[in-house]
């Protein structure tokens, strides 16, 4: 296995494990602490990726090796959306609250508690896809960013 793969391989279940907890942060989570772990994780892929392939190195293995690490930020991300959303579909209180927030934005809407409770998961669960794509990108472009900032820090080849 080449050194990009074995990187993108190991960043990527470090990123599996990083982005549940910190998309489940209250308030923050979602939108800031999962996309910071996933930037940090495809700088670190990005570095080790460009290391252990050796004197061949490219930018190149530096996003492939970011872009698996983004692929475990994106899993992570969506698992933490679908935990978050059965948690609330088992608090009847926040489902109440959720229900009142929906009929407040129309007042023709007719939409039952059991409505809300079945399309709270799917909803939930498509969400966190989303962000999680987004930090799967933010993952591919910072392990560019770590494989040029190995490479430029390389000693240059003697002739």
């Amino acid at each position: 296995m080449a050194g990009d793969v074995r990187a993108g391989a190991l960043f990527f279940m470090v990123a599996l494990v990083i982005a549940v907890p910190f998309s489940l942060v209250p308030l923050i989570g979602m939108l800031c602490c999962g996309p910071l772990g996933a930037l940090a994780c495809g700088v670190g892929a990005g570095v080790l990726g460009v290391r252990w392939r050796g004197a061949t190195a490219s930018v190149g293995q530096g996003a492939l090796s970011g872009g698996l690490a983004g692929l475990g930020a994106l899993i992570g991300t969506t698992l933490a959306a679908v935990i978050s959303m059965l948690i609330a579909q088992n608090d009847p209180e926040l489902l109440r609250q959720v229900l009142r927030e929906a009929l407040a934005q129309s007042d023709t809407l007719e939409v039952s508690p059991d409505d809300v409770a079945a399309l709270l998961l799917p909803i939930g669960a498509l969400v966190g896809f989303c962000i999680g794509a987004i930090n799967m990108a933010a993952a591919l472009v910072s392990g560019m960013l770590g494989a040029w900032i190995a490479l430029s820090r390389r000693p240059a080849a003697t002739m």
